[in-house]
Order: structure tokens, then C-alpha cells, then sequence
């Protein structure tokens, strides 16, 4: 854990497989941006999507309840 600025940073090992890797770096090398940055947006978007079935469960269970 790194601290600057009074915000907290966390490293993490990742480990992907050859082919998934090399699309990631070629990824990256076509659109001029960093691993991180599309590593970050990766996450990102896995998160606003898992949020997302986590607000059609609820509409859904509510739904039900009618």
C-alpha cells in the first residue's frame, strides 16, 4: 500500500494468459495509453456493470412483490 497525497494506492499482482496479454499491450500501443489506464478502465466498466444487474434484481424482486 502507497500513500501520496493523502490518497491510498494498492498494487496488485495480475496475471494473464499469453493471448490475453498480448491484445491488452496491443490495446494499448493502438490508442497511445498506458497498461494501467486500460486495466483501470476495464475495471471500471465490470463495476458499472455489476452494479447495474444489482439494480435490475431489485427492480425485479419489487416487481414480484405487486
Amino acid at each position: 500500500m502507497e500513500k501520496k497525497e493523502d490518497i491510498i494506492y494498492h498494487q496488485y499482482l495480475i496475471r494473464l494468459d499469453d493471448e490475453l496479454s498480448r491484445k491488452m499491450v496491443n490495446f494499448s500501443k493502438e490508442n497511445d495509453i498506458k497498461l494501467t489506464r486500460v486495466i483501470r478502465k476495464c475495471l471500471r466498466q465490470f463495476f458499472k456493470d455489476e452494479e447495474l444487474k444489482e439494480q435490475t434484481k431489485s427492480v425485479k424482486k419489487n416487481d414480484q412483490k405487486k
